[in-house]
């Protein structure tokens, strides 16, 4: 596990006995329903799923533990004010629930605390650029993590990391 997944804020500090902690992951992307073909792409639709990362690694991933969030139509892949409109409404839904709440089972009839992230994103390269809002390859500023310039592109060296804000 990562320093990000292992520095994640809650609600009662690290370890809490009685709250029961998820960790979602978004993946979005798009494809050809039409199968890969050697002309291209002549269509695109795609989906967004979260995955329980608080799952067992032989579980996340399997179509029963999958939750389809979202299917986005064609017949191309949208634009990023599209992408925005149709994903808002699941990351404001997300965001309501990283305050705890309360779940009443069987086993808990006064109810348990639970408490949700939201902390990967994973899709493929346009996906993720515009999911996250990041520039193309070909921009001035085209790394996702620096400020490093495409006019120094052939330096290769780590330029100053970006903050949270400029991102």
């Amino acid at each position: 596990q990562g320093r990000a997944w292992k520095e994640l804020a809650w609600h009662q500090g690290a370890q809490h006995p009685n709250t029961i902690r998820l960790v979602l992951l978004l993946f979005i992307n798009w494809f050809n329903p039409r199968g890969n073909i050697l002309a291209g792409k002549k269509q695109s639709i795609g989906i967004i799923t979260l995955n329980c990362m608080s799952l067992s690694p032989t579980m996340r991933n399997k179509s029963p533990w999958t939750f389809l969030a979202g299917i986005t139509p064609g017949p191309q892949a949208p634009d990023i004010t599209t992408i925005t409109h149709l994903i808002k409404p699941i990351i404001d839904k997300l965001h309501e629930l990283t305050n705890p709440l309360y779940l009443n089972t069987h086993a808990y009839p006064t109810g348990r605390e639970i408490e949700l992230r939201l902390l990967p994103l994973i899709g493929d390269l346009g996906a993720t650029h515009k999911v996250a809002g990041f520039a193309s390859h070909s921009e001035n500023y085209f790394c996702s993590w620096c400020d490093a310039h495409r006019d120094n592109m052939a330096k290769l060296t780590l330029s100053k990391p970006r903050t949270g804000v400029e991102v």
